[in-house]
């Protein structure tokens, strides 16, 4: 009988937790997933609480998740699989796979943070990146100092320096925000999806057919 998995998957910027949540279930049917979405990812403390609170055997992090994951390595569990969607290891440099100014980061900061209704500002983030939520779950946008917190984080910080060794990590050739083929000179065993853009179906999809992670017993 196979093991029950735990997994905790990490969203991408404001990317709602139910959403993603039944896109990593389906992928990983008979597993217990826990959705983060970290209100302070650059904080070391709160990093830990979330990571320690729950124990697993894979972490999946897609866009900022990724990330955040990566940022705070050390204190995720030695052994755990750990799946990179869309990854993300310095998005104000260009030469590490960024298609984003830093500029267009501080635009979206200063809207988000300046406009009574930021809602269009998401919406016009998920329409450049292709991702295509039912709008039920985009009653769940999250409060502008979480937003904020995240476009923060990419903005000033990276995972410069990490390895990614050990991580499995997948982009797509059609990716608006990466590009897929100077993050391949990053991460040599970046796996490029045909066809999948920023969003994470595809990519999930593409984890399970082409068996790059294989379940264990």
């Amino acid at each position: 009988m196979a093991k029950r998995l735990n997994i905790t998957a990490v969203c991408g910027w404001a990317i709602p937790e139910l959403w993603f949540s039944g896109l990593v279930e389906k992928s990983f049917p008979d597993s217990d997933v826990r959705v983060l979405y970290p209100t302070h990812p650059h904080d070391r403390d709160e990093a830990k609480d979330l990571i320690e609170e729950k124990p697993c055997d894979i972490y999946i992090g897609h866009s900022l998740g990724s990330l955040w994951l990566l940022f705070h390595k050390d204190l995720l569990i030695k052994g755990s699989a750990k799946i990179m969607l869309a990854p993300i290891i310095d998005f104000t440099d260009c030469d590490k796979g960024s298609k984003i100014s830093s500029s267009k980061i501080k635009y979206l900061i200063r809207q988000i943070r300046n406009q009574a209704d930021y809602a269009p500002y998401i919406m016009e983030f998920f329409n450049l990146c292709r991702i295509d939520i039912p709008t039920i779950f985009l009653k769940q946008i999250h409060c502008r100092e979480t937003l904020l917190e995240g476009l923060e984080f990419l903005l000033k910080f990276s995972a410069n320096g990490i390895s990614l060794n050990d991580c499995i990590c997948l982009v797509g050739d059609a990716d608006a925000l990466i590009d897929s083929e100077k993050l391949n000179n990053v991460i040599p065993q970046l796996h490029i999806v045909q066809g999948a853009e920023h969003g994470p179906e595809k990519l999930l999809r593409a984890l399970i057919k082409f068996r790059l992670f294989k379940l264990p017993d």
